[in-house]
């Protein structure tokens, strides 16, 4: 189903040919409804694009969420589908409509899946909040979000985005605009990542070195013996970064020097952005990971994607016992964990053949 069957069927209103150039000029526009602004299409057999732009009348948003409701409380398709606790949420949010603070105009570019992941803010809500940037329509539509992080305040000062940001619960803004990008756009990115990317810093030719994004610490996926192909990968020369330990600039600078950009399948390779291009993603990817984003995101930027596929997650025994215990707190909350092995050999291969 396309975005533009699913806002009709959600009666945001008819489609309207020239919305974003009526948005952009700032002028008064009729009721409420959308326009394709990036169309539907395929590369190598993934969906890309297919991306609208809404205009809705006293709507209902909720910032810290990312939930946007309209007139009659209805949650839209694209950010509820990154909002933790999908419709049970929705009906939730409904019950706090009284307490709503009205605004005026406002272009909301946050939704739920930013809110602590470094990859949806930078490939999901920035490409969007860029976007309405670059038309204009951020000048009369001005952009607010929830209260932000210093590493997407940061992420969007490079990108040379500004947005108010507001502590209201909810608010019912007259007349609100965004674009479906808020629901993951990184599966699907096409023109709007390329837009992105040319407002960030990025380097105007390769380098000579590698970086990897180490992993080390976090409890979702990990790679049993990344330490040993760390240790391997400092002998090629590689330098290891801590990237949930440095600041955004830090990583920027990093990454924009160098010639290979080497990390497991994660929101740290998302730093591919600042990759100069024909730079090489080495990405090592376990077969729990089912998502091509990066694959899209390298062919965007003009970077070769080289994929070492893992294999299969780590069962039972075979699952180190510190692994078991890093990961008890996620299996006693029932939260996703998987554990796997990296073939060394294949990624010292790799790396040996792209410097």
């Amino acid at each position: 189903m396309t975005h533009s069957q699913t806002l009709e069927e959600q009666a945001v209103g008819p489609e309207i040919s020239d919305l974003a150039q009526r948005l952009a000029a700032g002028g008064a526009v009729q009721g409420q409804g959308w326009q394709m602004i990036e169309p539907r299409g395929e590369k190598n057999g993934i969906r890309i694009g297919d991306v609208a732009v809404v205009l809705l009348r006293d709507a209902y948003y909720f910032p810290r969420s990312g939930l946007i409701l309209d007139a009659e409380g209805r949650a839209l398709a694209s950010p509820l589908e990154v909002v933790r606790g999908g419709a049970a949420a929705a009906e939730k949010a409904r019950s706090q409509l009284g307490r709503a603070v009205p605004m005026g105009r406002a272009s909301v570019f946050a939704g739920g899946g930013g809110r602590r992941n470094y990859g949806h803010f930078l490939l999901d809500d920035l490409a969007g909040a860029a976007w309405l940037e670059t038309l204009g329509i951020a000048r009369h539509y001005p952009l607010i979000a929830p209260p932000l992080t210093g590493w997407q305040r940061a992420l969007m000062g490079a990108a040379g985005v500004r947005a108010t940001e507001v502590s209201e619960p909810v608010l019912r803004v007259a007349e609100l605009v965004y674009t479906t990008a808020i629901g993951h756009y990184l599966q699907r990115a096409d023109k709007m990542q390329r837009d992105l990317v040319d407002r960030l810093p990025r380097g105007a030719a390769p380098g000579a070195g590698a970086v990897y994004l180490s992993r080390r610490g976090m409890t979702g996926r990990v790679m049993v013996n990344e330490p040993a192909l760390e240790a391997r990968l400092k002998a090629q020369g590689v330098t290891i970064l801590k990237p949930h330990k440095m600041t955004v600039a830090e990583q920027i600078e990093a990454v924009s020097s160098a010639r290979v950009l080497i990390g497991a399948s994660g929101a740290a390779l998302a730093n591919a952005v600042f990759l100069p291009k024909g730079g090489t993603v080495i990405e090592i990817r376990p077969a729990t990971v089912r998502e091509f984003w990066i694959f899209l995101m390298t062919d965007n930027l003009s970077l070769t994607h080289h994929l070492i596929d893992v294999g299969g997650a780590l069962k039972g025994r075979d699952v180190p016992l510190r692994t078991r215990l890093m990961q008890l707190p996620r299996q006693l909350a029932r939260r996703y964990r998987v554990a796997y092995r990296c073939d060394l050999e294949a990624v010292e291969r790799a790396v040996s053949a792209a410097l």
